[in-house]
Order: structure tokens, then sequence, then C-alpha cells
């Protein structure tokens, strides 16, 4: 039950931006990250709050799934703060890449460029969606 609700104020935090706690360094365990980013997907409007590198957004996946030789060479700082929007303007995501690419990492660049393309940026906020409506429905009563 604890990791429920300490997954729910990650949700809160991610969403509720004009809140006191958001400036607060709320610290979270492997384990509760872990059941937040399984249980939600981002879904893109203008990008401003979805996390270009480790938010499931592309594809109902992060990027750290199906490109983890690329993901290693991201700096922990640009993962925890590039947005989307931030990513697509003017390809900054590209200057988040630290050291030589292997030619695996190499293919997978290749592959997140061409995935990048075909994304556009509309005037919506990003949403933050639970993958099991009952799963939103359970932490919405334990809290």
């Amino acid at each position: 039950m604890a990791i429920s609700l300490r997954t729910r104020w990650i949700c809160r935090m991610r969403t509720n931006h004009a809140r006191p706690w958001q400036g607060l360094d709320m610290r979270f365990s492997q384990t509760e990250m872990q059941v937040f980013e399984a249980s939600t997907l981002m879904t893109v409007g203008d990008g401003a709050t979805t996390l270009f590198w480790t938010d499931r957004w592309l594809d109902g996946k992060a990027i750290e799934g199906w490109a983890p030789a690329l993901f290693s060479l991201i700096p922990k700082r640009a993962r925890k703060r590039r947005t989307v929007r931030e990513a697509l303007l003017e390809r900054c995501w590209i200057t988040d890449i630290q050291g030589a690419l292997s030619p695996l990492a190499l293919w997978q660049y290749a592959q997140l460029w061409a995935r990048l393309r075909v994304v556009e940026l509309v005037e919506e906020p990003d949403t933050l969606r639970w993958m099991d409506d009952g799963c939103l429905l359970l932490c919405e009563v334990l809290l």
C-alpha cells in the first residue's frame, strides 16, 4: 500500500505544477519509480512536461527501453530534465549524447532520428495517463 501511495505522489508532482510541494526535493525509491513508469503513459501535446529520455511517450515506450545503448550515453542530468519540447527544438537531444557511439548506439541513433521526424507538437498540454484505469481508481480510493 505504501508503494501505491508514494507512486501517486510522483503522479501529483508531475501533473500539479502550481501546488506548494512543487519545489520540494522528494526522493523516491527505485521500486516506486519502476511502478510509476510501468503504470503510466505520456501523451505529448506541447511537449513542455514530458521527459524526452525517460517518459513513455514515443510509440508507447521510453527511449531508454528500445535504445539502451544510446541511452547509456546520456548523462543523468539530461535524462531528468530534457523535455520533449526542448529536445525537438533545433534537435537539442543530440547535444545530450556524450561519448563515442558504438555500432549499436549508432544504429539506435538513426532509428530515433527517423521516429522523431514524424513527431509534431500541438497547442494542448501534455497528459499523464495510467495504463490501467483500475490502478487509477485504486490510488484515488487510497488517498
